[in-house]
């Protein structure tokens, strides 16, 4: 098992940060991965050292980081520059590239309906993330099964879980490996 799996097994839940003004919570958690939904190219830089001098691990969302292109060398940008441990994203070719850099990939999967799912584990299969974002991760239990049996890869539930009792019932699908949340609340949970 790889360093990243082993990190997300052990961490089960994700700090995603939406607004700059948790960051501070964030780096305070005892989770040990941080997922940026916001900044730009001038202020991560600093942030991203800093979890780092903490022990975090940074996965940073491309399509949502001002000033970085979508191509390769935007990619290349996260990874060297702003020193990211990995990508978050809805793109099949992010993914790709993010994955030549060497970063840690993670597709995310939006399950709206049969057919996004459907579609969404094509663009899995092709692609070979480390692992998937089901969104909304509140129903991510009712299709993890299909998706891990699709795929073979470790899932993370993300979206709507925003409270403890949420969170407790992803967690208690087999299926999933961990939960990325914007609530910071949940980000200590009880071991």
């Amino acid at each position: 098992m790889n360093s990243f799996l082993q990190s997300l097994q052990s961490s089960k839940v994700l700090c995603a940060i939406r607004s700059m003004d948790k960051f501070d919570a964030a780096l305070e958690s005892r989770a040990e991965f941080m997922i940026f939904l916001t900044g730009d190219i001038f202020s991560l830089e600093e942030k991203i050292r800093l979890a780092h001098r903490r022990n975090k691990k940074v996965l940073v969302h491309a399509e949502l980081i001002s000033g970085v292109k979508q191509d390769r060398a935007g990619i290349r940008y996260i990874g060297k520059k702003l020193g990211a441990d990995g990508l978050i994203t809805t793109r099949r070719g992010l993914i790709l590239q993010a994955r030549e850099e060497g970063l840690w990939t993670v597709q995310r999967l939006f399950v709206l309906d049969s057919a996004a799912l459907t579609t969404g584990m094509e663009v899995v299969k092709k692609t070979s993330p480390d692992a998937i974002e089901v969104l909304p991760g509140i129903a991510a239990p009712h299709f993890a099964s299909i998706i891990k049996k699709e795929t073979h890869l470790p899932i993370i539930a993300g979206g709507l879980i925003r409270t403890s009792e949420d969170l407790k019932n992803v967690l208690e699908e087999k299926d999933i490996l961990a939960v990325s949340t914007s609530e910071s609340s949940l980000w200590n949970p009880k071991q």
